[in-house]
């Protein structure tokens, strides 16, 4: 067995760091498009927390909500599509580079 073959890494594990780094994307992406504007728009009008008598933890779960379900909920779909075939995980991908992979 070569060095380079005793050090490549097994496909799981390459498929892992890919998700992550899909996640991180997603996440990113996520906060761009979703997270900003929605925490922007209760920021903005305080009395939705007030008139509802939400707590502080509440209050911070619903930021927490806000900020990790959209990506969370986007990474599940890219695993899933992965399981399925390359093929379909290609066609949802971000990067158009990889959809003939």
């Amino acid at each position: 067995m070569s060095e380079a073959e005793s050090t490549s890494p097994h496909p799981a594990e390459e498929r892992d760091r890919s998700l992550r780094g899909r996640a991180l994307v997603l996440l990113g992406l996520a906060s761009i498009a979703v997270t900003q504007p929605l925490l922007d728009l209760f920021g903005r009008n305080p009395e939705f927390f007030v008139v509802g008598r939400y707590s502080r933890w509440q209050i911070l779960v619903f930021a927490l909500g806000v900020a990790l379900v959209p990506a969370l909920l986007a990474t599940g779909l890219v695993a899933l599509a992965g399981r399925v075939s390359r093929r379909v995980r290609g066609g949802i991908n971000l990067s158009p580079s990889r959809w003939g992979a």
